[in-house]
């Protein structure tokens, strides 16, 4: 939608509020460049694929792990949303735990390689939680408004997974948005920790989620 959003969307819930590392006009002063979108990663963590695609488990038992270190990318070139980069890049300094993690909860390798996998078991892979520093006087308000004040009942909030900062932003990347589908029943992964200055939250990330990019991000 242009010029706005529509609530006609949300059957999971209200929107919930990031925040951004400066706004666009003053990059544009302090960097000479402007159109960036910067966010603040807090946290990252990997959830067992039993967990579902919510940022919100639709198991209380599937196990979650924290990717230690994931708030030194924003130190690492910084962290940007990209609607019009098609896969997410993270910066090389998370590769180790990311991989090691991964694995440990999908019981096989880390790899790019192409290869044949059932939408069944592409679902049993890990999802990747990302916590995005949020907004937190919207977000009370939401909570407030939606939930009888309480961030456990809003999807998309921290919650008691920090509850130093749970109004905090999750947003979900599932394996059926991170394993892209190709023909002849392959697939690869699309998320990548790679990169030498910088990360990017692409499309894959963005998909299945209603994204409002103005001076504020708002996710639902």
């Amino acid at each position: 939608t242009l010029g706005g959003t529509d609530e006609r969307l949300h059957d999971v819930g209200p929107m919930v509020y990031t925040s951004l590392v400066g706004t666009s006009s003053e990059k544009a002063e302090n960097e000479g460049h402007s159109g960036y979108y910067d966010i603040h990663i807090r946290e990252m963590y990997l959830r067992e694929g039993k967990g579902g695609t919510s940022a919100t488990s639709s198991d209380a038992s599937a196990s979650v792990i924290k990717v230690y270190g994931a708030g030194a990318l924003n130190d690492e070139g910084g962290v940007i949303v990209d609607s019009g980069t098609t896969d997410t890049y993270f910066h090389e300094t998370i590769k180790k735990q990311l991989i090691m993690n991964w694995e440990k909860l999908a019981g096989e390798k880390w790899s790019h390689e192409k290869h044949s996998r059932s939408p069944e078991d592409v679902a049993k892979l890990p999802t990747v939680l990302i916590q995005f520093a949020g907004d937190v006087e919207a977000n009370m308000e939401v909570a407030k408004r939606h939930g009888g004040g309480d961030p456990n009942k809003i999807v998309g909030l921290a919650g008691d997974l920090d509850k130093n900062f749970p109004y905090d932003v999750i947003v979900a990347i599932p394996p059926i948005q991170y394993m892209e589908a190709l023909k002849d029943g392959e697939v690869t992964n699309r998320i990548y920790a790679t990169e030498d200055d910088g990360s990017v939250i692409g499309a894959n990330a963005l998909m299945g989620h209603d994204v409002m990019v103005s001076r504020k991000i708002r996710i639902m």
